[in-house]
């Protein structure tokens, strides 16, 4: 319990390795290729959080290039995800990239004028679940409330959704 929060990561990473060893149970000669196919799941969440941002951002590009996005966002997550994050390493940095991408892509939902109380809901859930995976997600979450704020555009309509998500936010 004292390995939870330390200066590497916060206790999200932690939880999921130590759920899959409690759940799985493997000897020891098991347990890294384990923890590698934990990361391999966390992988392609980043795939999909990735994709979730693409298909957020599409509406503002000529709908003819619509499959060449999606063709150079596969090569950029690859290239980012392997060279930059790496998935070799044991590392929370994937699941900072997960919070990073589903709020970039809830803020260009936001920027479109798309003000359900839900986004702003996945906003909290999301900035929430990056501290939990690195703490240096908690002064990025003011940034990204700060951007939803300044891209919802009326802050009448704006302000109670901000606080709803800083409300999950603290909450988790």
């Amino acid at each position: 319990p004292k390995a939870i929060v330390n200066a590497h990561w916060s206790p999200l990473y932690a939880w999921l390795l130590g759920t899959a060893i409690a759940l799985v149970q493997p000897s020891i000669l098991f347990e890294f290729p384990l923890v590698h196919l934990v990361n391999f799941f966390i992988y392609l969440g980043a795939f999909y959080a990735f994709f979730f941002l693409i298909r957020a951002l599409l509406p503002w590009i000529e709908p003819s290039l619509h499959r060449s996005w999606y063709l150079i966002g596969a090569a950029l997550f690859f290239i980012t995800t392997l060279q930059l994050i790496t998935i070799e390493l044991v590392t929370p940095d994937l699941l900072v990239s997960i919070s990073v991408f589903l709020m970039s892509g809830l803020l260009a939902h936001i920027a479109r004028g798309d003000m359900r109380w839900r986004l702003f809901v996945a906003l909290g859930i999301a900035a929430g679940l990056g501290y939990l995976a690195k703490a240096p997600m908690f002064p990025l979450t003011f940034l990204f409330l700060g951007a939803a704020f300044f891209a919802a555009g009326d802050w009448r309509t704006a302000w109670p959704r901000i606080l709803v998500a800083g409300a999950v936010f603290a909450a988790i």
